[in-house]
């Protein structure tokens, strides 16, 4: 598997498992959310396992390429909780 293909399956794992069948996005959403991006380009579980953070590389408004990028962050602690974007 491709790392940007275990970053996508560690996301969508993780979701999975939060409980987030019927919150804000659910796993079908998000995938498509993911599939509208660039590069789905790194995830990492933090050390505690409390939160799964990723980084997205967008596309513009026109879906040309962009130099933009989108921090996300997921408590695996709270099931049904949001993931956050937190930064870009």
């Amino acid at each position: 598997m491709t790392r940007r293909g275990q970053a996508i399956a560690c996301a969508v794992f993780a979701l999975a498992l939060s409980g987030r069948g019927t919150a804000a996005q659910n796993v079908p959403q998000v995938l498509s959310t993911i599939s509208g991006t660039t590069q789905f380009r790194e995830s990492v579980v933090s050390p505690d396992g409390h939160w799964l953070a990723w980084t997205v590389t967008l596309r513009n408004k026109d879906n040309t390429a962009s130099r933009n990028s989108a921090i996300w962050l997921l408590d695996l602690t709270k099931p049904g909780t949001a993931a956050r974007r937190i930064a870009g």
